[in-house]
């Protein structure tokens, strides 16, 4: 079950939204064929960059915190069994191995 379908189930608010502003770890994984997701928390103050130009401290919302929390357990109790990933990387590998 995906991570937006366990949010509706468990009536957690959340937003959906592309972040393609850069990479991450999952980017090495893609590469590889594996499915990623991602979950983040809205940041104020990127960068400590401030709306007028002035340097000022990041933070988030502690409801958002809290969203972010409520829907990790919703994941772990409600969600799918994932395959093993050691598993899923062994029969890939094996797959592409040469044997003599």
């Amino acid at each position: 079950m995906e991570l937006l379908a366990i949010a509706e189930k468990a009536e957690i608010a959340v937003q959906r939204c592309l972040l393609d502003g850069g990479t991450c770890e999952a980017t090495a994984y893609q590469l590889y064929g594996y499915t990623c997701a991602a979950a983040s928390i809205a940041l104020g103050n990127y960068h400590n960059c401030a709306p007028n130009g002035t340097i000022a401290a990041e933070h988030v919302s502690v409801n958002d915190y809290m969203g972010m929390v409520h829907l990790c357990l919703a994941a772990v109790l409600h969600g799918e069994a994932m395959p093993d990933p050691q598993m899923a990387l062994r029969k890939k590998i094996e797959k592409n191995a040469r044997l003599y």
